[in-house]
């Protein structure tokens, strides 16, 4: 099973200043991504070392019944999934890809997904558009739009992407700036902090944590043998 995700710690790790220039955020966020991406054992190694710190148990009722978190699927699903991501995540693009086929191959499946942008300020800007969204119904659209996109998102990327799944991006603006939306990011902070994820793709089955890129055929193990235990209880 890969296990591959964008690891928010190392974004938010303070570095050392370079002679003659102090890194920004922004630089900061750009060298820990490519830090990742050149060396996937590094993601390895903060994974395994993540799972040792998790607790054993989540909020569920939190998690999986939010009426402000986006859903797909079945809404009256028997196993509910729950994906926190981030659109400038490639790990994520690839997981929602094995998550979308889990979706068609199991009509009694809910999922959840958490907005959850740790990767700068084109994330935060392609979270509350996606979120926005929905006030058009056209999160989905935008949703899948956004993580095919190419290259790393910015504000004139993910406004280019809205315009071509059909929103108004001058009403998307200004429902960007409805409470529901930061609300929401809040949300998933707060419920990422408690359950101490480091990164994204991350999914949560039950009181299962399951990092990083996941292949649906796994998924699918994980919905079946988490619906046995919810028809035993």
């Amino acid at each position: 099973m890969s296990r591959f995700l964008c690891v928010a710690a190392l974004a938010a790790w303070p570095v050392a200043p370079v002679v003659g220039h102090d890194l920004s955020p922004e630089e900061i966020r750009r060298i820990a991504v490519d830090a990742i991406l050149a060396d996937p054992g590094l993601m390895m190694d903060l994974v395994e070392a993540a799972k040792d710190d998790m607790p054993y148990a989540t909020p569920a009722l939190s998690l999986t019944a939010d009426p402000n978190a986006p859903e797909a699927g079945n809404p009256e699903g028997d196993v509910t999934l729950v994906k926190f991501s981030d659109y400038n995540c490639p790990f994520c693009r690839r997981a929602d890809r094995e998550m979308s086929r889990l979706v068609a191959r199991d009509p009694n499946l809910r999922v959840v997904y958490r907005e959850w942008p740790v990767l700068g300020a084109g994330s935060v800007f392609a979270a509350r558009a996606a979120l926005a969204a929905r006030e058009q119904d056209l999160y989905p659209e935008i949703h899948r739009a956004l993580l095919a996109s190419r290259g790393r998102l910015n504000e004139e990327k993910v406004m280019a992407v809205a315009a071509e799944v059909g929103l108004d991006v001058a009403r998307l603006r200004r429902d960007m700036e409805d409470a529901s939306v930061q609300s929401h990011i809040d949300a998933s902070n707060e419920m990422a902090g408690a359950l101490g994820l480091t990164g994204t793709p991350w999914f949560v089955l039950g009181d299962e944590l399951i990092p990083g890129v996941v292949d649906a055929a796994e998924l699918h193990r994980l919905v079946r043998a988490e619906r046995a235990v919810a028809q035993v209880q």
